[in-house]
């Protein structure tokens, strides 16, 4: 999943930033066979550059670069198990995340730069996501999983659904920064 954190270049209108796709690790508790919540900490980044001469007289040059730290706390209900080694849940995460973006705009004319614009802009934004998910239990403590999140949505700015949900792209790709994959370690603390 790749949220929005931050505003767009709003000045030039031509490159975004303030998206992040997180890394994160959790640590989680079971209640019963069928809830689990967990907690974690996250780190996500992005960058994008971009260069132009419309009119082969004026080169134009756009830069991005976002960094952010994010708590996400996660809920789990399996709703059903298919062949007991791949139950299929509901997740839903709650998300507070703070970043840093960072968005210069320079423009030159026959290698004279007439313009540069520098945009840091930071804050924090909480992002809610819900969906499905299935584990695969690899052995008695190791377990993968794949989820689709079908609502992603940041509470406390606005989104982008172009960039969140690859608007441009057909088939699988409009879908690729819904799925999240991870990989959990069971501690038995009471073994």
């Amino acid at each position: 999943m790749a949220p929005h954190l931050l505003q767009r270049f709003e000045s030039q209108d031509i490159i975004s930033s303030g998206y992040f796709a997180p890394l994160s690790l959790y640590l989680g508790y079971n209640f019963g066979r069928n809830m689990r919540v967990q907690a974690g900490l996250a780190y996500g980044c992005s960058s994008e550059k971009f260069s132009w001469t419309p009119d082969n007289k004026v080169f134009h040059t756009a830069s991005s670069r976002t960094n952010v730290i994010a708590m996400p706390v996660t809920l789990q209900h399996v709703m059903f198990k298919v062949f007991r080694r791949f139950p299929m849940y509901a997740t839903g995460t709650l998300m507070p995340a703070y970043g840093i973006s960072q968005t210069e705009y320079a423009q030159s004319e026959n290698g004279d730069t007439a313009e540069v614009n520098n945009i840091t802009d930071k804050g924090i934004n909480t992002f809610v996501s819900a969906g499905i998910g299935v584990n695969y239990k690899i052995n008695p403590r190791l377990y993968g999983q794949v989820e689709y999140h079908a609502l992603k949505h940041n509470l406390t700015g606005r989104n982008s659904f172009f960039h969140d949900w690859d608007q441009g792209f057909k088939g699988l790709l409009h879908f690729y920064k819904s799925v999240g994959i991870g990989l959990n370690y069971k501690l038995d603390l009471g073994d």
